[in-house]
């Protein structure tokens, strides 16, 4: 099945989840990652939503925060990291459901570009001049990290 052909498949997915949800009202964990090099941060777009977002995803099963961030980064961008570190845990209380996302942050990794059906698009962008498409929580996590370059301490809040 050609790529084009998927991208209906994962959108229509995407919003039988979220029914899903509504009626469900679940708790999820899950975890994104800011991929950083030279002043800029990766983000993906994705082929079943609108929006810049971070690298990420949900757990498996079986599968540790550390192992999943990893994870999601090696499948849609093709990174493989080096070094990891955690920025913190967020909760956002949104489409019916109640996520714990952990948010991790990487300066070492290296990049291999690679397709991944569920990204349309993936870039670079200057860490003060994100995207205004970016989606909801995104300059908030990007000042989250500049204070954590200052003082290493991990964030908890709301997304």
């Amino acid at each position: 099945m050609t790529r084009s052909l998927l991208h209906p498949l994962y959108r229509f997915a995407y919003l039988v989840r979220r029914l899903d949800w509504k009626l469900r009202r679940p708790v999820t964990a899950g975890v994104c990652m800011l991929l950083v090099q030279d002043e800029r941060v990766l983000l993906v777009w994705h082929t079943y939503r609108r929006g810049w977002f971070f690298p990420g995803g949900a757990l498996k099963r079986g599968e540790t925060l550390d192992q999943a961030a990893c994870r999601e980064a090696a499948e849609e961008v093709g990174a493989t990291v080096a070094r990891l570190e955690l920025l913190g845990v967020y909760t956002a209380f949104d489409e019916s459901a109640t996520n714990h996302i952990a948010v991790f942050v990487s300066e070492d990794f290296t990049r291999i570009p690679r397709e991944d059906v569920e990204i349309a698009r993936c870039e670079f962008f200057p860490l003060d001049a994100l995207p205004p498409e970016s989606s909801f929580g995104i300059e908030r996590r990007v000042a989250d990290y500049l204070e954590y370059r200052r003082d290493r301490r991990a964030r908890f809040g709301d997304w």
